[in-house]
């Protein structure tokens, strides 16, 4: 989240109220956090007396290149300042949600004291409302993420296209490293189709004995000489136990972009892929000390330098710029924030489609998901070939049944009541 840090101060320089939004925030002793409530206070102080304008409101925007802080005071005295990453859009409308928590939680709650410390569980309930998201593409969920309701819907949707695309970046370094394990790095272009004998036939070399399965030796290294059927890589694969823990680590990244990651109630985070992609990075750094080619997909794939233009991966990423939210058939358009669409509820699951914008409004889902739809099939189904059997049988059937036997009381006293009597 973007939002860093809000202080509330009152209008003699005291700090009531402090809460940090991200673990990236450096941490300070309660003394360090009143002294930097009270020189902030007075920088405001002095700024509003230099100001050339007459009745000025002091600070109201400060900017650095790593974040920036805003400042509104209230008629009382009391400044808000909020901190947030210098991308930060829509603040005016945080603010103001800020505020009228602020109003309703804490100036209405007959047990304050104003310009006191704000102790007000509602207050921080309010601001600390998370909506989770079940994001979907088309008709097929995509991950799970939390979000706060007061967050801008750019930055939902900033935040919804850059965790989708490094999932999508995230497999895409799985399979290649998959690859790595098999048949070993990849050849360069004007390489490929060429088996090791034939390239080492063309540069005039003897060629190896080596054979499938084989370890040998190049440069210093040892290899498992498995050839790539499709001629890409060079076929020489790191050592078993180099190999294990490549698909070791690739398990575990595998873990995060399944199904069943999702659907155990789990989110998706930027973090979560960031470590795996690392440990991706290692595993291979310790099969290949020497490094990977520049060409390798996998290298690539790490350094998020992939040139995916009129590749099929292409047309699975949406670019922030070419991308729309919908919920409710209803577009969540920008300038507004998250609670705007889908309210203030907190922990609520709601589902938001991930459409490129010039594909339109997504297509409405059907009422039932597929499995529902097998069983329904699989119960008429059954019923219509229990209609079957009883066309097929004659109106005078019932006749034949023991129900209908007007003898049966009798047939069962002389012990014949299993016998039944049917004409040919």
């Amino acid at each position: 989240m973007p939002l860093h840090s809000l202080y509330i101060i009152n209008k003699a320089g005291g700090l009531i109220y402090q809460k940090d939004y991200t673990d990236g925030v450096s941490k300070l002793s309660s003394n360090e956090y009143l002294v930097l409530a009270g020189t902030f206070h007075s920088i405001h102080v002095i700024s509003s007396k230099l100001s050339p304008v007459p009745s000025s409101s002091g600070i109201e925007v400060l900017e650095s290149d790593l974040f920036k802080m805003f400042c509104i005071q209230t008629p009382t005295g009391t400044k808000f300042l909020l901190i947030t990453d210098p991308i930060q859009g829509n603040v005016d409308a945080i603010m103001r949600k800020i505020y009228e928590a602020y109003s309703d939680f804490v100036m209405k709650n007959p047990f304050y004291t104003p310009e006191m410390p704000i102790r007000a569980e509602l207050f921080d309930l309010n601001l600390n409302k998370i909506m989770i998201l079940n994001v979907k593409r088309n008709t097929d969920t995509l991950f799970l993420m939390e979000l706060p309701v007061a967050t801008p819907t750019e930055d939902v949707l900033k935040q919804v296209t850059a965790v989708h695309n490094m999932k999508l970046r995230l497999a895409r370094l799985i399979d290649a490293a998959n690859d790595i394990s098999l048949h070993g790095l990849m050849k360069p272009e004007n390489e490929h189709g060429y088996s090791i004998e034939e390239l080492e036939e063309l540069k005039g070399d003897s060629k190896p004995d080596d054979k499938v399965g084989q370890v040998f030796q190049r440069d210093g290294f040892s290899y498992i000489y498995n050839p790539d059927p499709t001629g890409r890589r060079t076929g020489e694969a790191p050592l078993a136990n180099y190999s294990e823990i490549i698909q070791t680590t690739l398990e575990s990244a595998k873990e995060l972009v399944s199904k069943e990651f999702w659907m155990s109630n789990k989110f998706l985070t930027i973090a979560l892929m960031d470590e795996a992609i690392n440990n991706i990075s290692g595993a291979l750094t310790i099969a290949y000390p020497m490094g990977m080619p520049d060409f390798e997909p996998a290298k690539e794939a790490i350094l998020d330098m992939e040139e995916l233009a009129g590749t099929a991966a292409s047309k699975e990423v949406v670019a922030f710029e070419d991308s729309s939210l919908w919920w409710a058939n209803k577009e969540i358009t920008a300038g507004k924030l998250l609670s705007d669409f889908v309210g203030k509820n907190d922990k609520t699951k709601v589902i938001i489609k991930l459409q490129k914008k010039s594909q339109g409004a997504p297509v409405r889902e059907s009422p039932l998901d597929e499995q529902a739809q097998k069983q329904m099939m699989a119960f008429y189904y059954k019923k219509q070939e229990e209609h079957k059997k009883l066309m097929e049988n004659n109106d005078d059937e019932f006749l034949h049944s023991s129900w209908a036997n007007p003898k049966s009381l009798k047939s069962s006293f002389n012990g014949v009541s299993n016998v039944s009597w049917r004409p040919n």
